[in-house]
């Protein structure tokens, strides 16, 4: 994470820095239904970087590296000419007839996701003062922009049961990840517009600011949470497991068809092609 592209020292707390430059490291654990083990962190600090800030910046990671039992075993520390820049290595383990990669995709599969999207990239907005927004707004789409949580226990779930054909977090956006899995597999989708999940404060704000949220979950990132693709005879199977588990969600949201195109489609059978990129780093 590079200071002035993936964040900006103004916008966010040492303490939620650190959380968050561990927590994206984690996801891609949790992208191939691994289990994390052990974090590496290497710093460039420049001069206004004080000894405080760093000690505020590392004790941020602790609540992850206690909820998922992970060592920080080392890093390395630099000093940097212009710019912080934070560098994390995360390790993991899982048995290799459980991983999950992105090429397993198959006309006819059902695409999933384990959260809400959007939420996070509206904080972006709030943050930059695209969007006037009251605290309560704030404080809630702030969390989500720079607290997200690593989806380990669903990737976990998903590896577990067999039931998945293809797995990648959601970092750059819906469109764009999807199409890493479409590439990777040979295959294209059609994504639901109404079955896209969005969180009620997300909907709320729109409603009231006459936003198109929308654009926010296909092509928003930094949501981090997992893009799954399920065989169509293990659909219920994967949604029984998750029903029988409190805290973690799964909502179908689109297929896999055949071909390379990714396209969105609404009730009325209409479809259109999603031509925008994912996520650009500001």
């Amino acid at each position: 994470l590079i200071e002035d592209i993936h964040f900006r020292l103004k916008d966010i707390s040492p303490h939620d820095l650190g959380f968050k430059s561990l927590a994206v490291n984690l996801s891609d654990i949790a992208a191939m239904g691994g289990i994390p083990q052990t974090a590496c962190v290497s710093l460039a600090i420049p001069e206004n970087i004080s000894y405080e800030y760093l000690m505020n910046f590392y004790e941020g990671m602790e609540p992850l590296l206690e909820e998922f039992n992970v060592m920080l075993i080392g890093g390395d520390t630099n000093r940097s000419p212009k710019g912080f820049v934070i560098n994390v290595v995360v390790t993991g383990i899982i048995k290799k007839d459980k991983i999950i990669y992105r090429s397993g995709a198959r006309a006819g599969d059902i695409i999933m996701t384990t959260g809400y999207l959007g939420d996070s990239s509206c904080g972006l907005d709030i943050l930059f003062g695209k969007i006037d927004a009251d605290k309560s707004y704030r404080n809630y789409f702030y969390n989500a922009h720079v607290k997200p949580r690593p989806h380990i226990r669903e990737g976990r779930l998903l590896a577990e049961s067999g039931c998945a054909s293809a797995l990648i977090d959601i970092s750059d956006g819906l469109a764009s990840d999807l199409k890493h899995i479409c590439e990777d597999s040979g295959v294209g989708a059609v994504i639901y517009q109404d079955a896209v999940p969005m969180s009620e404060r997300l909907e709320k704000l729109a409603s009231e600011k006459n936003i198109n949220i929308l654009d926010y979950a296909l092509f928003g990132g930094e949501d981090y949470c997992l893009l799954a693709v399920i065989p169509a005879e293990k659909k219920e199977a994967i949604m029984n497991t998750f029903n029988e588990k409190e805290g973690v969600q799964l909502f179908e949201i689109g297929e896999i068809v055949q071909g390379s195109s990714i396209e969105i489609g609404n009730k009325s059978g209409e479809r259109k092609a999603l031509l925008k990129k994912g996520f650009s780093h500001f």
